[in-house]
């Protein structure tokens, strides 16, 4: 339904080109490159090349008759995208930390201190290196300092500044002749073998037989060629490239008085790369090239309109339109696009971005139908409107969600009194917080019918009222899909989900509005409206819902924790390490990213890739497989369908606005309008873990002499049932081995020193509401049908008081469904003065004050809530929320000259200066902790807690601590002993607390018309955009980890807008 020129009796058109170029560009504040030989990072103009250009011409095939209208433009850009990542040396600092290490540490700043002060005690003063405690934090903190330098170089002997330090021989003792390029943390391994590149050696006394410890090297390709990426290695600029075509022709044919008819086609072949990548939720500025998207268009569409003055006070218009859509979007084809992506917040996103690829092809077939009605004071308008859009492929799969595989990380403790470790430096210690990625099929192709109807009446009361009013229906058979499995089926079912679109038929959207003139001078007029106006639900959420339905196709989602080289299965599977190394446990996302997972043949892994064969059809993870096969998978996938009561978001908008006219051409206007947005969609875990219960859990394993890096992989010791287990200190008796047991704070299960029962986290789910894993029902009923393990792990939950299900297996780790219970609020003045075109100038400028507060963000799972079970915690600012906003426009124009004119006036003539000036408030944007503190598997929705040690130079005045509120599922709070926060724990920090800050520009036109004779003219533009060169803030950075040290760099700037441009353009029109 766009607006379209059409050819007239004669013969017209124009030609135009528009050009931008770097020799005129100012620099990107964020633009930078790296010196090939020096390393490091130098500030440079931009590479910045843009040009539009195109024509149009129309005329008569037959004069009053059958009229054509053709037209062609052509965009194509070479620029440069722009990435904070490396500035301010990774927030990293090279120094001695003690005289026992003689050589540089490369760690942050608080972390160097901390270090300092620690073993200058312990060791007092480097008097005494080799005493057991001292050693211990010499080791953390050449762990620590390894850890900067592999994230940073790819080498644990490199600093980031460029020197070489012997740690890897001086500190771990590995033999220089194997080099420097190792995950710092060595696996255990089944002894005298090898583990995909993990060679097995001995260790020393007091290690079980047949374990032995293995140097991990870092990944590489078939080729030699590393797939882990150095964060030294993506810094700088990166191409960023455009080709669009945009091709139309339009032909009218006059049949008559009362019958006129158009036929338009359309053709828009598009290429575009270097997108900005924001499907983790990630600010601009932090995404390397590697992350930017590719997307490839071919749009062809034909629209053709028969329009009928039935009579005097009767009009019919009929549109139909047939389009079609073809569109690839890919991952970059820069080095390392096709490696794993990888999620560091606060550091940089880089790797496959995890969206791609989508091959799709869109049809829509459209017929319109829209009548109007003159009778008396009334013009009635009624119409209806119906789209069948299709979408289909021809390729084998449609949207490879995650297939790439999507690995998350984050501090975590190291132990020896000092801040965690950073994001950043848990990539280098290979140790992620989660892993996700996607295997199966998605080719899911769909039909859509969205149907509208409306009918309106403007009528005019009398010559000072004016009254509209109407009513619309809308409604859409939307995809629907059946569960892909029985089992699915039920526990949708009993979960209150479903794959794709719930159809909503009482969409009913009224509307009324009016203007009053009171004096009927037309001096003042007073508008006032109010209207329901419903959404359209976004196609991609269908679309998701079937292709991560944890059936055909499946989202695989493990924990980090520490990498293992040993088996997978536990006894009776023959043993590959035994002595308890071996364990479903080993799958998680350690093992994954670093290489060393001894996987079953039916796993497809491919090591040098760090994920699993996304398309093996056989493959356990797929179609329920490990279900059937009896594998414990110690995280189940997680799932995207949509609530079975989802109904379709609606806005209540209103509006009353006073016009007045002052003099001349000259007015103002006040207005207020209103906007209430109910049943929005947002996703929300609607199969959220219990932490307290999380929590309690690891008190309990601990004070039983267990070992337990987090709450989440807490596993109870296997061995007889109704035997008592010794741990060191502790003891458990054993209910259900390897999964369920009593506890003792003391040895040999002294009931004096219960402590409480201890399960296996993974086994019992997590203690979600759905209750036991059901991939581990053959652990407690070996060879037995499903529904009998499971009884038997139903049981054991009681027992323990843990969650029970809801009476069917679910296997499902996170259920994050798309819910229609969020809402929005938007309330705005507006004061605007105008004067319209005369005495060579025109003028506008305008003035809003709004305030839009809403309690969730958008649709991708990276946006839910900090705790999915207490959506209103979420109310606050919406990201959208810009509080003021002043923009001024203004055009003066000379008047031409003519014959006899002199030649001042003839040079000073025809002349455009257009200048827009703008300034606005900042947006508000939301600071997070990268942690997994609330115990949900999510690293991007924890917020810290308010008033503490950390404080953000960016942010003054604030301090931040570790999130505090602990809640349990009825909102009280909890606390457990000798479990401190964070340990499943929200953060007090409201959501969006802090202010971006505020924009200004000017931007100014000159253009001058030059006529040539009667029927050519040229146009000379001169535009320049962001005419004082001043910085702009795009986005800021949002992590402020508090368990990291004491300061943190939320609210940093990573992006910027344009700095000055200047484009210069020629249009020449006949």
């Amino acid at each position: 339904n766009i607006v379209s020129k059409s050819g007239t009796n004669d013969f017209h058109g124009n030609a135009f080109g528009y050009f931008r170029n770097k020799a005129f560009q100012a620099r990107n504040p964020f633009s930078g490159q790296v010196d090939p030989v020096t390393g490091n990072l130098n500030p440079v103009k931009q590479a910045y090349t843009r040009t539009q250009s195109g024509l149009t011409f129309g005329g008569p095939l037959e004069k009053d008759k059958t009229f054509v209208f053709f037209s062609y433009e052509y965009t194509q850009r070479e620029e440069s995208g722009f990435t904070s990542i490396g500035r301010g040396n990774f927030g990293l600092k090279t120094g001695v930390v003690s005289p026992c290490i003689p050589f540089p540490l490369s760690m942050t700043p608080d972390q160097l201190a901390s270090y300092t002060a620690l073993l200058n005690t312990v060791t007092g003063g480097g008097a005494s290196c080799s005493n057991p405690v001292a050693m211990q934090v010499e080791q953390a903190a050449a762990l620590t300092a390894a850890s900067s330098n592999v994230a940073v170089n790819a080498d644990m002997n490199k600093n980031i500044d460029g020197t070489t330090v012997p740690i890897s021989s001086a500190l771990f003792g590995i033999p220089t002749a194997l080099g420097s390029k190792f995950f710092p943390i060595p696996v255990p391994c089944p002894l005298g073998q090898q583990v995909n590149s993990v060679v097995c050696l001995p260790v020393g006394a007091g290690v079980p037989l047949g374990i032995g410890t293995g140097l991990v090297p870092l990944p590489v390709s078939s080729d030699g060629h590393f797939h882990y990426v150095a964060l030294n290695s993506i810094r700088g600029n990166y191409p960023a490239m455009e080709k669009t075509s945009l091709w139309s022709a339009r032909l009218d044919h006059h049949w008559d008085n009362r019958n006129n008819s158009f036929l338009r086609v359309g053709v828009s072949p598009s290429l575009v790369t270097g997108l900005p990548s924001t499907s983790q939720n990630q600010v601009f500025g932090q995404n390397s090239g590697s992350r930017a998207g590719l997307s490839q268009t071919r749009d062809l569409n034909f629209t053709f309109q028969h329009d009928t003055i039935v009579s005097d006070t009767a009009f019919n218009e009929f549109r139909m339109q047939v389009a079609r859509r073809g569109i690839h979007f890919g991952f970059s084809q820069l080095p390392g696009g096709d490696l794993i992506a990888v999620n560091i917040p606060g550091t940089g996103y880089f790797g496959r971005e995890p969206y791609s690829p989508v091959d799709r092809i869109e049809r829509r077939f459209e017929f319109t139908d829209n009548v109007s009605l003159v009778r008396g004071k009334h013009t009635f308008k009624m119409g209806a409107d119906v789209n069948l859009i299709q979408l289909r492929s021809k390729k084998q799969q449609i949207f490879q969600l995650d297939f790439g595989g999507d690995v998350n990380f984050g501090g975590i403790s190291i132990g020896a009194g000092v801040p965690n470790t950073t994001g950043l430096q848990a990539y280098g210690l290979g140790i992620p917080q989660s892993y996700i990625q996607g295997i199966g099929s998605s080719n899911n192709p769909f039909d859509n019918v969205p149907i509208g109807f409306f009918l309106q009446d403007n009528w005019r009361l009398n010559r000072h009222l004016t009254v509209n009013y109407g009513v619309r229906y809308d409604v859409e058979i939307s995809p629907l899909f059946a569960a892909g499995t029985a089992l699915n089926a039920a526990a949708e079912q009993a979960l209150g989900v479903v794959e794709g679109i719930p159809r909503d038929y009482n969409n009913v959207a009224p509307r009324i509005g009016l203007a009053w003139d009171p004096a009927g001078n037309g001096k003042t007029v007073i508008r006032a409206g109010f209207g329901i106006f419903y959404d359209h639900p976004l196609l991609a959420t269908a679309f998701n819902a079937v292709t991560a339905d944890g059936g055909r196709s499946v989202q695989l989602l493990s924990i980090g924790d520490k990498a293992s080289a040993c088996g997978l299965l536990p006894p009776p599977a023959p043993p590959v390490c035994g002595s308890g190394f071996d364990s479903p446990a080993n799958l998680n996302g350690g093992s994954i990213f670093q290489g060393t997972l001894n996987a079953l043949p039916n796993m497809f892994y491919l090591p040098n890739q760090q994920r699993f064969d996304p398309l093996a059809s056989s493959s356990l993870f797929a179609n329920q497989n490990y279900l059937t096969a009896g594998f414990p998978l110690p995280i189940l996938p997680f799932t995207l369908p949509l609530g079975k009561n989802f109904v379709y978001g609606y806005a209540e908008q209103g509006n009353l606005t006073i016009e007045r006219e002052i003099a001349g051409s000259w007015k103002f206007s006040l207005g207020y309008q209103r906007s209430r947005g109910l049943h929005l969609n947002h996703a929300q875990d609607v199969n959220s873990t219990d932490p307290r219960l999380l929590a309690q859990n690891m008190f309990n394993a601990v004070a039983s002499g267990l070992s337990a890096s987090q709450p989440l992989a807490v596993l109870v010791p296997g061995g007889a049932p109704n035997t008592c287990v010794n741990n060191g200190s502790g003891s458990i008796f054993l209910i259900a081995p390897s999964a369920l047991g009593q506890g003792f704070a003391a040895p040999n299960c002294n009931p004096a020193a219960a402590v409480g029962l201890v399960g296996t986290a993974a086994f019992f789910n997590f203690f979600r509401p759905s209750g036991p894993n059901p991939s581990f029902a053959g652990l407690v009923a070996p060879g037995q049908p499903l529904a009998v393990g499971y009884a038997t792990q139903v049981a054991l939950a009681t027992l323990a008081g843990y969650p029970k299900g809801f009476g069917v297996p679910v296997p499902f780790n996170s259920v994050d469904a798309q819910l229609s219970n969020a809402n929005s609020w938007y309330n705005a003045l507006t004061f605007n003065l105008s004067k319209r075109f005369s005495h060579g100038f025109e003028l506008l400028s305008s003035y809003t004050w709004s305030h839009s507060i809403d309690d969730a963000t958008d649709l991708q799972s990276p946006l839910e809530p900090q705790d999915s079970r207490f959506l209103n915690l979420e109310r606050s600012n919406s990201v959208n929320d810009q509080r003021h906003r002043w923009v001024n426009s203004a055009v003066f124009q000379s008047a031409g000259a003519k014959s006899g004119d002199g030649f001042f006036k003839h040079v000073v003539a025809d002349f455009t200066v257009s200048p827009i000036i703008e300034y606005s408030s900042g947006r508000p944007f939301n600071v997070i902790t990268g942690e997994n503190t609330r115990l949900d598997f999510s690293t991007s929705t924890g917020r810290p807690s308010v008033g503490g040690a950390t404080s953000s130079p960016f942010i003054p005045g604030v301090t931040f601590g570790p999130p505090s509120l602990c809640l349990n599922s009825d909102g009280t709070t909890f606390k457990v002993p000798l479990v401190a926060p964070p340990a499943g724990c929200n953060g007090n920090l409201g959501r969006n607390a802090f202010t971006s800050p505020n924009f200004f520009q000017a931007d100014m036109r000159l253009s001058r018309r030059i006529p040539l004779g009667e029927r050519f003219k040229i146009d000379l533009i001169a535009d320049a955009f962001n005419l004082f060169n001043r910085t702009n803030i795009a986005a800021v950075d949002q992590l402020c980890d508090p368990l990291a040290g004491t300061t943190c760099t939320a609210g940093q700037p990573t992006a910027s807008y344009d700095a000055r441009q200047f484009q210069f353009a020629l249009k020449v029109s006949w």
